[in-house]
């Protein structure tokens, strides 16, 4: 019943434009939601904590994954005379194999790869921060190249928008 009445009664949206929160299903009956709440994660990432800058051209976003690793994302916010544009660095690893001299994320080691929506659920979480994130850069925690499939899984997610 429940699957009946999703496909009949929720509206395409892309996944950009969803509020990813059960309570915001207001058209679906009470008991169904009550169902999605208790069967259904919603995201699998929790943001532990967001600081920002002085002059408010930067957000660094602290996200758990997997319970016990820490990822971070940062919103950049940056104005020209002719735009401003809102970027979002996205981490593609926990801590990075390359151990590259003058990047503190390799002194972590090599501790795993993302998923495609752990790297998604990052520009989710920056959008809901400032809705004029436009653009994404992996330039985060992790080498992109090294979580190929993953980074280019969430690349054309961000690209069908």
């Amino acid at each position: 019943p429940l699957v009946n009445f999703l496909s009949r009664n929720v509206q395409i949206l892309t996944w950009s434009q969803v509020d990813w929160t059960h309570r915001s299903l207001k058209k679906i009956p009470q008991n169904a939601r009550r169902i999605m709440t208790n069967e259904f994660v919603v995201r699998s990432t929790i943001k532990e904590d967001q600081k920002d800058s002085g002059d408010e051209s930067t957000s660094k976003l602290i996200i758990r994954i997997r319970e016990t690793k820490l990822i971070e994302t940062v919103i950049i916010r940056h104005q020209t005379l002719r735009s401003r544009r809102v970027t979002v660095c996205v981490s593609s690893q926990v801590g990075c194999a390359m151990n590259c001299s003058f990047c503190a994320t390799g002194s972590m080691g090599f501790l795993g790869d993302l998923t495609q929506g752990e790297i998604l659920e990052q520009f989710l979480y920056a959008k809901a921060i400032d809705d004029r994130c436009s653009r994404v850069v992996f330039m985060g925690m992790g080498e992109p190249l090294n979580n190929y499939n993953n980074v280019l899984g969430a690349c054309r997610v961000l690209l069908d928008n």
